[in-house]
């Protein structure tokens, strides 16, 4: 049995995910790869023959048309390992990351992530563009500092954190998608129910994995490397291409007549509603704390970012709200001020972020790697702090 568990959903992009199993290879020796293949063939079981053969693949098929959440709930089935982490098929490992999970279990630590609204590093595959900048992001790593230190995070504050900004991200929520989590944890949400749900996988398990969770560490070190190429959601991101009709819009049409909307979430496909549509959901699955979930912050981002959709917005407010209150709508708008005057004064110091040139993810790794053997970055362990 494995000690860890890398578990890759994946769907018609054979070309990221065989360099990404190539990684793990290289750099892991108590890990199981599980991949959970949707694609319209199964291609990819040629490209990975040698690493199932090896024991360290586990590679599962399915040719039935699946949304994201099914197809991760479904591979969830599979694992063995003690820690399990969920990565898409165009991310990589970071150094350290096994490490770190016999830290955790040898500290009782149920869940450990590394970012909160920033990555410390991300890297973007050849070929994808940026509507501002052109194809200045392809095949480059991008570098933020870091400092290996840990720190212990407050369940109850994460979850109130994101229930006051929806849509807007994870903050200090654990996760399983690019974060650790034990196996027992994971079998005591099993037990109630489906771990993945909503429409975004990464959210909804994320709010109830911290709802169960009883320690949680958050470590500024990237044992992971978010990856984006130019057909996943991080990609078309960077290009401003990220919303549209939830029917047109591939990630929320595969759930078909299954996905009923909530209309106090503005019916139109864009990260923030997909985000909030998720937290939303977690929400009533969990602690049940749906008069604390601050919609007016997700409406005033649809409202000013969204010109094309603001009649969505609109309707979503007089669902949500029957005397939509003035001070919330302040808030939320100075909230959004404060977004803009941190994005431009980042742009501004260019956040102190290195970008490196890097081929795939494989040499993205190396790079990263070269870069905290050069700073001399040590993870930072409780015991070790202060020394």
């Amino acid at each position: 049995m494995a000690f860890l568990s890398i578990v890759i959903p994946t769907r018609n992009r054979p070309q990221y995910l065989a360099r990404v199993v190539e990684l793990i290879a290289s750099n892991t020796c108590e890990s199981e790869v599980i991949v959970a293949d949707n694609s319209d063939n199964d291609s990819l079981k040629d490209k990975l023959k040698k690493y199932t053969e090896s024991g360290l693949v586990k590679y599962y098929y399915t040719s039935e048309n699946l949304s994201v959440v099914d197809n991760f709930e479904k591979a969830l089935e599979k694992v063995t390992g003690k820690y399990i982490i969920f990565l898409g098929d165009d991310d990589g490992i970071g150094p350290q990351i096994e490490n770190i999970a016999h830290w955790m279990d040898d500290n009782h630590v149920d869940a450990a992530f590394s970012y909160s609204d920033k990555f410390l590093v991300n890297y973007y595959w050849p070929g994808v563009k940026s509507k501002f900048f052109d194809d200045k992001y392809s095949s480059r790593i991008f570098i933020s500092k870091f400092d290996g230190s840990v720190q212990f995070i407050d369940s109850i504050s994460a979850r109130s954190e994101v229930r006051d900004a929806p849509g807007t991200g994870l903050n200090n929520l654990p996760r399983i998608y690019h974060g650790l989590v034990s196996f027992n944890l994971i079998a005591k949400i099993k037990a109630k129910g489906n771990l993945f749900g909503g429409i975004s996988p990464d959210i909804f398990s994320a709010y109830q994995i911290a709802t169960e969770a009883k320690k949680i560490a958050k470590i500024n070190y990237p044992f992971v490397i978010p990856g984006g190429c130019k057909e996943s959601t991080a990609g078309q991101r960077a290009a401003k291409s990220d919303n549209g009709s939830l029917a047109e819009t591939e990630h929320t049409a595969r759930f078909g007549n299954s996905l009923v909307w909530d209309s106090r979430i503005p019916q139109y496909y864009s990260p923030y509603n997909v985000w909030a549509y998720s937290l939303l959901k977690a929400v009533e699955r969990t602690d049940g704390k749906v008069n604390d979930f601050n919609f007016y912050r997700l409406y005033v981002i649809s409202y000013l970012r969204y010109k094309n959709f603001r009649s969505y917005t609109l309707s979503a407010l007089s669902e949500a709200y029957k005397k939509p209150s003035l001070a919330g709508f302040i808030k939320a708008l100075f909230a959004e001020f404060n977004f803009f005057v941190n994005r431009v004064t980042n742009k501004i110091l260019k956040n102190k972020k290195e970008s490196i040139a890097a081929s795939d993810i494989i040499k993205a790794y190396e790079v990263l790697d070269s870069f905290i053997n050069k700073n001399n970055i040590k993870i930072k362990y409780p015991s070790q702090q202060g020394n």
